[in-house]
């Protein structure tokens, strides 16, 4: 079922973001991260976005709608160069952990659920619970740290195309379903 899901999703993407990164530099960071760890990875991302925040105004053009509303006071200047920087580096600890435990599987990472007695007993009242996560972070880990529910798990979210990173964190080895909204 969950190869279905996928497949519908390479053949039907619904919409796709543009992707910076070219195949080969996202190969090298999943060797690295085989090779190294992630730490490795992490001290050679710092390197490669300020490449790209210096390099390629477009990346600084993309983080400013977000930045400015965020810090309306910090626009433009070195301040805000930084706040770039900062951004985008947060979004590449992000695609390593996603990468590490693509390469690596769901337990490469520990996950902690904090309010997992709260969870438990909410699952336990009735058939199940809804969580609301934002988009912050990599939600691809804490999906296993569900497991202690001992239910099924699924994610409404829009599925990835087939050239996507994140196709590859979707297959069997996670559990948990997607649902297409």
């Amino acid at each position: 079922m969950m190869h279905d899901r996928v497949k519908n999703a390479e053949t039907n993407p619904g919409w796709a973001a543009p992707d910076v990164g070219k195949r080969w530099q996202l190969r090298f960071f999943h060797g690295v991260i085989a090779l190294a760890g992630r730490r490795a990875a992490y001290q050679i991302m710092y390197l490669v976005v300020l490449w790209y925040v210096i390099f390629v105004p477009d990346i600084r053009r993309r983080t400013r709608p977000y930045l400015d509303r965020r810090f309306p006071w910090r626009r433009g200047g070195t301040g805000a160069f930084w706040d770039s920087y900062r951004l985008v580096c947060s979004f590449g600890h992000i695609l390593i952990d996603q990468a590490a435990m693509a390469a690596k599987g769901p337990g490469t990472l520990n996950t902690v659920c904090i309010n997992e007695r709260e969870m438990k007993s909410a699952v336990s009242r009735g058939g199940g619970a809804v969580l609301l996560v934002s988009h912050l972070g990599c939600w691809q880990i804490a999906m296993p740290a569900l497991s202690f529910l001992k239910k099924p798990v699924s994610a409404v979210m829009m599925p990835q195309g087939a050239d996507s990173p994140i196709t590859g964190l979707i297959g069997n080895s996670f559990p948990f379903s997607i649902i297409d909204p």
